[in-house]
């Protein structure tokens, strides 16, 4: 482990990792925490105290006194992270629900900066709420409600991709079915030319380049997350976890779900699907999922398989990072490293 326990009661104990990012170079990575607000927490009995959120990023190559940098951010929604890689944004960004942001990237801006202000087209005043941050190719892009996609193309600029899509009938009335069932949940690409989002119930968009368009989808189930894989395809998985592996307006169930939570995250790495969610990983082998622990081929140790409930490929796909609400560890299909497990310092 590269967390030591001082370094650990200062920047990490009291809080669980809700997110996690590799980058935004090699030997980098970036964790979204939480605080645990338990029953020895002051703030226990107050069901309006916000938990305080903590951008952390840990540098590999540097030593102890400076491996760990940290921020604050108090009265802020959940926040997931990603990282933009050279020769776009080489920063870390952190993105809330109600859209505030913070960044950091080193030695030129830190904290919270202006919120994704950008109005649902013909709205006076509804914004999207944000579902989640990603990386296509070296780019980061925040997606969410009502459907919308934003790139961020600079420090403190946004730019919405998704300004020609529809706004679903209702939302603008804020009818409750709209706006439950009008999320994208999470967005993948082959490059930043060739991009799916998906959410809604089966509602699937591709992104040609030029313009995107709703494919017609073999469901009508939540669709959770979204794959865009290795081996040309690309797989989408709805709430029960059951798979999808397509392109364009073909598609074809390979899984049936079953699952009792949906995955938070799918990446393809090592020449494998990997999917997942709060219960652990799984991997796609011979077409069914298995749990990665069990696996066939490279099994994940269970030091390893404890920590895995969020999952970030390396935009050059030679990296896998997992995470879980008490550690992290990451990958190059040959080793895992653990950089910390919480458990070890409790």
């Amino acid at each position: 482990m590269i967390i030591d326990i001082e370094s650990y009661q200062k920047y990490l104990k009291g809080f669980y990792i809700y997110d996690c990012t590799y980058g935004y170079e090699h030997g980098k990575v970036g964790l979204s925490l939480i605080e645990v607000v338990d029953e020895e927490h002051a703030e226990y009995e107050n069901p309006f105290y916000p938990p305080e959120k903590r951008l952390i990023s840990i540098t590999f190559t540097l030593s102890k006194k400076y491996r760990i940098y940290g921020r604050r951010a108090t009265g802020i929604s959940l926040m997931t992270i990603s990282s933009g890689w050279p020769p776009s944004q080489t920063e870390y960004v952190m993105v809330s629900q109600d859209r505030d942001v913070m960044s950091y990237k080193e030695d030129v801006y830190k904290g919270v900066e202006e919120s994704i202000n950008i109005l649902i087209p013909g709205s006076i005043d509804m914004f999207s709420v944000i579902i989640k941050v990603v990386r296509i190719e070296n780019s980061v892009y925040a997606i969410g409600s009502g459907f919308r996609i934003y790139k961020r193309v600079d420090h403190q600029i946004w730019r919405e991709h998704s300004t020609y899509l529809p706004v679903p009938d209702g939302l603008l009335d804020r009818k409750v079915e709209a706006i439950t069932r009008s999320r994208f949940r999470d967005l993948s690409g082959f490059s930043e030319s060739d991009m799916y989002a998906v959410g809604g119930t089966g509602t699937v968009y591709h992104f040609n380049g030029e313009q995107w368009k709703q494919l017609p989808f073999p469901t009508n189930k939540l669709l959770y997350t979204v794959c865009c894989a290795g081996d040309g395809f690309v797989y989408i998985a709805d709430f029960d976890g059951a798979i999808w592996k397509g392109r364009n307006e073909q598609w074809t169930q390979i899984t049936h779900g079953g699952m009792t939570m949906p995955f938070l995250d799918m990446g393809w790495f090592d020449g494998r699907l990997w999917c997942a969610s709060d219960y652990g990983i799984w991997v796609l082998e011979d077409d069914k999922l298995v749990l990665a622990m069990h696996a066939k081929h490279k099994p994940v140790p269970p030091e390893v398989a404890v920590l895995s409930k969020r999952i970030d490929v390396s935009p050059d796909g030679t990296v896998m990072m997992v995470c879980g609400s008490r550690g992290a560890a990451i990958y190059d299909g040959n080793a895992w490293n653990v950089l910390f497990d919480s458990m070890a310092f409790e």
